[in-house]
């Protein structure tokens, strides 16, 4: 049993990267749509209602994005992270209730512009499961501002969490495994004469790819960093 926790935790590790890349796209996305309307306002231009359609578009996955991080997350860091710690950080709270409204009611959440500047015009109103009535307040802040500055915090909140498992964990693995390998070279993917070629080395091939390991920590924590860089360097 031991087994199968530690490899499903090394897969997840392993994805986790994957999903903080994917978090920066989205965020990287958003500050360039606002740019665009902030660019357009400069040269005292209207704003373009496709340009609010594609911000809307890259900021529902993004909010979306912050579960999956901190629900994989959790799955293999020593300390769970969970909605509590991330209402603790700035714009929190509305991260979390306005995905809620995004995802469950389809709210566009993104309504207002002034100024060259995306807003949320006002409090969201919303019925949760329960029948609960909920009002979300806005933030006052444009949604260029807000969304760098939860996300500093964010990648500050992983770091802290993945630092956690020190440089001794048990998540490093190798790239690939043998029953990867013979599925890859079974797959018909792989043309009939690469597969002759190699059919009598399966062996030699699982061997040295046993010896490729990779540390998905290490590998989170670089492209944190990354992040970190290029929120320091945009806002």
């Amino acid at each position: 049993m031991e087994d199968k926790v530690l490899k499903s935790k090394s897969w997840v590790a392993n994805y986790f990267c994957s999903k903080v890349c994917e978090y920066q796209h989205y965020l990287e996305q958003v500050v360039s749509h606002c740019d665009t309307s902030l660019g357009r306002f400069s040269q005292k231009l209207l704003p373009v209602q496709n340009d609010l359609r594609l911000l809307t578009y890259a900021y529902g996955p993004l909010n979306n994005m912050v579960q999956t991080l901190k629900d994989s997350g959790s799955v293999f860091l020593p300390t769970a992270i969970s909605w509590g710690d991330i209402k603790k950080l700035r714009h929190g709270e509305f991260f979390y209730l306005s995905r809620n409204a995004s995802t469950h009611d389809g709210n566009p959440i993104i309504n207002g512009w002034a100024n060259g500047k995306y807003y949320v015009a006002h409090d969201i109103e919303r019925f949760d499961g329960y029948g609960n009535f909920i009002k979300i307040q806005s933030p006052v802040k444009d949604v260029r501002t807000f969304t760098l500055e939860f996300s500093l915090d964010l990648y500050d909140l992983l770091a802290a969490r993945l630092k956690l498992l020190g440089d001794d964990h048990q998540l490093i693995q190798p790239l690939i495994g043998p029953s990867e390998i013979e599925q890859i070279m079974g797959s018909q993917m792989i043309p009939e004469d690469v597969r002759n070629l190699f059919s009598g080395q399966i062996d030699e091939i699982k061997e040295k790819a046993g010896q490729i390991e990779v540390d998905p920590v290490a590998k989170a924590l670089e492209q944190i960093r990354t992040g970190v860089d290029y929120i320091r360097r945009v806002a």
